[in-house]
């Protein structure tokens, strides 16, 4: 499957930053004072607040503005679509909420762009040590991965050490284990409770390797391309399968737009993304646990 040519994905690639940019000071604006705060779930689970709203809401406006054309869909609600648009923004307006409610510097604004469900074009911003505007992490199909303009890549060395830092859920020892030596030796473990902010890292070297189980489609779809341009592989395992393959697009087939912007909300799976080598030998070591039933018993 073909994408646009270069000049269209470099317009969008540079827009792309520039809304990350905008929407990280919306919500570094409300980063540290109290914020209104709202639950999607039962047990006061899926936090959302008043920064996340505000940043899907000027994500939305802008993008719409720009490319008018386009569809957009947000964790918080957005959906906007005029017939089968080839392009779709995926948009995660602050990933990483509960870290951002109790004033945990780990959190990021996903901006991920498709065309026909693959992977085109996409930004990250993530706040920065270095400096009080945070960081952009961005790329384009075909041309490399960045931070701030600076190419980064996925660590070199195909092998995992005790030193080698790696990214697994804070559930993981109850939903899956790793084969023979990996058992043990599987790298040293840091969870940062925001999957985007995680998988920037991993496009840029600090982990080796990152598994993330069933995410949704707006916490990975930014990363997903920036892992692929840094170097990195990822592998998807669809709900009911038993076998991880190279994730190439969001939609149902590699040739086909996506039915509706609902199918791409509805997208599951799970993913092993890292340096290419290391990504693999967890693919084909990484069992599912059975499930348990209520009372304990397999």
């Amino acid at each position: 499957m073909g994408l646009p040519n270069d000049a269209l994905l470099e317009q969008i690639e540079t827009m792309a930053v520039r809304f990350a940019r905008g929407a990280g000071r919306i919500v570094l604006g409300y980063f540290g004072a109290d914020v209104e705060v709202n639950y999607k779930s039962k047990g006061k689970a899926d936090p959302v607040t008043n920064a996340d709203r505000e940043s899907e809401a000027y994500l939305t406006a802008e993008i719409g503005a720009a490319f008018p054309d386009h569809a957009i869909v947000g964790e918080e609600g957005a959906r906007v679509s005029a017939g089968k648009p080839e392009f779709t923004w995926v948009l995660d307006p602050l990933d990483g909420t509960a870290n951002f409610m109790n004033r945990l510097p780990v959190f990021a604004v996903s901006i991920g762009v498709l065309y026909r469900g693959q992977p085109a074009a996409g930004a990250i911003f993530v706040p920065s040590a270095k400096s009080s505007q945070g960081t952009i992490y961005h790329a384009r199909r075909g041309n490399g991965a960045y931070r701030d303009g600076h190419r980064i890549q996925v660590q070199r060395e195909a092998e995992i050490g005790r030193t080698k830092l790696v990214s697994l859920p804070g559930n993981h020892y109850r939903i899956f284990t790793l084969n023979g030596h990996l058992r043990k030796h599987s790298g040293e473990v840091r969870m940062s409770g925001s999957i985007a902010y995680e998988m920037a890292l991993t496009a840029s070297g600090s982990f080796s390797y990152c598994v993330i189980w069933t995410p949704k489609i707006w916490d990975v779809a930014a990363g997903v391309l920036l892992v692929q341009e840094a170097g990195g592989a990822v592998y998807a395992r669809r709900p009911r399968s038993h076998r991880w393959t190279p994730l190439e697009h969001f939609g149902p087939t590699a040739a086909a737009l996506p039915a509706d912007l609902t199918q791409l909300s509805n997208w599951r799976a799970s993913l092993i993304v890292g340096q290419p080598g290391v990504a693999r030998l967890i693919a084909e070591n990484l069992r599912r646990l059975p499930r348990r039933k209520p009372g304990g018993q397999a």
